[in-house]
């Protein structure tokens, strides 16, 4: 499950979808045998540009992550990293 951190801080909180949201995702390729060192550095590369808003809202690149029932949301941190 994703998390959410200031830079700095050491506290973590868990993001809320809202309750009974699927959260979509683009169609996946055919099943391959896992790459755990692939698999880290695509997280890697990702990780950085994946934060939460003002109103910690979760975004990627700046664009709110969302669900059909509504945004994903941090219950208190502002402006932090998510990893």
């Amino acid at each position: 499950m994703p998390w959410a951190t200031p830079e700095l801080a050491v506290r973590v909180r868990v993001l809320n979808p809202l309750p009974c949201a699927l959260v979509p995702s683009p169609p996946q390729p055919a099943a391959m045998e896992p790459n755990p060192l692939a698999k880290k550095k695509i997280w890697e590369g990702v990780q950085p540009v994946l934060r939460t808003d003002q109103n910690r809202v979760a975004g990627f690149k700046g664009a709110a992550l969302r669900t059909a029932e509504g945004p994903v949301t941090a219950e208190s941190l502002a402006g932090a990293r998510i990893g």
